[in-house]
């Protein structure tokens, strides 16, 4: 895991279905926010994979927490992984709300 302060981390996960979104703690999980959006090089231009943005809800409330997943897309994907092996995801948490280093958990 790359952390940039205490605000934003990046890093890899493989995908599996059983576990889409398991509860972090009792009363927190992840939930989407809006629709996939696909990720191109320029408007137009062929796609190279997808973007998902997440929210951290607590306690049922929203809070400033995004997690934004990046994959591949098939022709890409395919090249990417091997045979009988996990597609990977980028993953980065940032705190939307607060600057660089003033972001707490809490």
């Amino acid at each position: 895991m790359l952390g940039l302060g205490e605000d934003e981390w990046y890093f890899f996960t493989p995908w599996a279905y059983e576990e889409e979104n398991p509860p972090l703690l009792a009363d927190e999980f992840w939930e989407q926010r809006g629709n996939t959006k696909t990720v191109r090089v320029r408007a137009g231009s062929t796609y190279y994979g997808f973007k998902k943005t997440l929210v951290l809800i607590r306690n049922g409330i929203k809070t400033a927490w995004r997690l934004d997943e990046y994959n591949a897309a098939p022709p890409l994907a395919a090249a990417a992984v091997p045979p009988n092996d996990q597609e990977w995801y980028l993953c980065r948490v940032y705190n939307k709300r607060v600057g660089p280093l003033q972001a707490s958990y809490n």
